[in-house]
């Protein structure tokens, strides 16, 4: 299985905590699902000739759930560490299936945008 974490700066955190003795700091889950599985879902196009038959396992496979200040995405199919891993990619999959960490730098952002954008809600009332 494949998992990162994405968590804000530590100043961040640390005015997240204070806020999670008073409320919930758990974000609404959909809202993270549907800003970020979309980019862990890519595939990258077919190879010219490709007579493999994508299955669409691997990216059904990513999942996330949230926690606090901690938000985690997994995938759990068998393979995806061949196909993702930093230090498990297969050589058939370099350069053209993102790396756990390219998947985890374009996920920042936008999740933290989720996070931001929640924060604003809660603030507004």
């Amino acid at each position: 299985m494949l998992s990162f974490d994405v968590s804000g700066a530590p100043e961040t955190l640390r005015r997240l905590e204070t806020l999670e003795r008073t409320i919930d700091t758990t974000p609404p889950l959909s809202d993270l699902n549907d800003a970020v599985l979309p980019i862990l879902r890519l595939y990258p196009a077919e190879r010219p000739g490709q007579r493999y038959v994508r299955t669409g396992r691997l990216g059904r496979g990513w999942r996330g759930s949230a926690a606090g200040q901690v938000v985690t995405f997994d995938n759990p199919v068998e393979y995806a560490g061949a196909v993702y891993g930093d230090s498990t990619q297969a050589a058939v999959h370099a350069g053209r299936w993102a790396r756990l960490s390219e998947l985890r730098t374009r996920v920042l952002p936008v999740a933290l945008n989720v996070y931001r954008e929640w924060i604003e809600r809660l603030v507004r009332g």
